[in-house]
C-alpha cells in the first residue's frame, strides 16, 4: 500500500519527490496540496518551526491528513498495489483528468514496490523513498508499508524512527 502512495506522489511531484515544487495553480510540494490545504500545510510547518518545503514536514503532514480521513484502513483493504494506487489517486489526491495519469501512477508505485533502478533514474533518493516508508511504518504500523524494502535502499537509510 505504501507502494502506491508513492507512486502517486511521484506523479504530482512530477516524478521526483521534489518538496518545491509548484505547478501553475499553485499546487505545492509532494502531494501537490492546494488552496485550503496547501494553507494548512504551510500552517502546520509554521507551527513546527520549519518551511513548509521541508521534506520531513510534507511528509508529516500528509501522514495526519491520511490518518484524520481514515485512508490507511481502507488503503490496507486494498488487495492490489493497482486498486490502492487507484483509490488513492481518485479519493485523495483528486486530480483533474489531465492531471491523473492513472497508468503512470500504476507504474510509478510498480517501480517502488519492486526497488526498480528506474526509480533511481527518476531523481528520487533512496533516502527519500525509506523516509517515507518509515515513517509510515511507525505511524501507521506494519500492515500499511506492506513490502519489504530493497536492500540497497535499507543501506543509505538515515533517519531514525521510534517505533512505540
Amino acid at each position: 500500500a505504501a507502494a502506491a502512495v508513492v507512486g502517486n506522489l511521484m506523479q504530482e511531484s512530477y516524478g521526483d519527490l521534489d518538496p518545491t515544487t509548484e505547478n501553475s495553480i499553485g499546487a505545492f510540494g509532494i502531494a501537490q496540496w492546494y488552496q485550503d490545504r496547501r494553507t494548512n500545510l504551510e500552517n502546520y510547518a509554521s507551527e513546527h518551526g520549519v518551511p513548509p518545503t521541508d521534506f520531513d514536514i510534507q511528509l508529516e503532514f500528509l501522514v495526519l491528513e491520511l490518518k484524520e480521513r481514515g485512508e490507511f484502513d481502507k488503503i490496507n483493504q486494498m488487495t492490489s498495489l493497482e486498486e490502492a494506487t487507484s483509490y488513492f489517486c481518485w479519493d485523495f489526491e483528486a486530480p483533474g483528468e489531465d492531471e491523473a495519469n492513472l497508468t503512470g501512477r500504476i507504474s510509478n508505485a510498480q517501480m517502488v514496490a519492486t526497488g526498480s533502478g528506474a526509480v533511481m533514474q527518476a531523481n528520487i533518493t533512496a533516502e527519500q523513498i525509506s523516509r517515507f516508508f518509515l515513517f509510515t511504518l511507525s505511524c501507521c504500523g506494519l500492515a500499511f508499508v506492506g513490502i519489504l524494502l530493497p536492500k540497497r535502499i535499507m543501506k543509505v537509510l538515515s533517519v531514525k524512527v521510534n517505533l512505540n
